[in-house]
């Protein structure tokens, strides 16, 4: 997602093995954590994008760092 506002289809094509009904419940969660923003636009059909928050790009950032230091340790096996 990073600094791209997605719509829920392409999340849901960007996510394998994910259901539909388990990343609305996950979109939910961090909505209401402030790490995600929905963006409801009024037309018809019913258009929804979502991006990260301020809060979303730090927590980002954090687990980038975590999955890089998690293939150094791989290196050093």
């Amino acid at each position: 997602m990073g600094e791209h506002e997605l719509r829920f289809n392409e999340l849901v094509k960007g996510i394998p093995d994910i259901s539909e009904k388990v990343l609305i419940d996950k979109l939910k969660v961090l909505a209401g954590a402030g790490i995600v923003l929905r963006k409801n636009f009024h037309e018809v059909p019913p258009r929804v994008s979502y991006r990260l928050t301020d809060r979303g790009e730090e927590a980002l950032q954090i687990v980038e760092k975590l999955e890089e230091f998690g293939e150094k340790l791989k290196l050093h096996r």
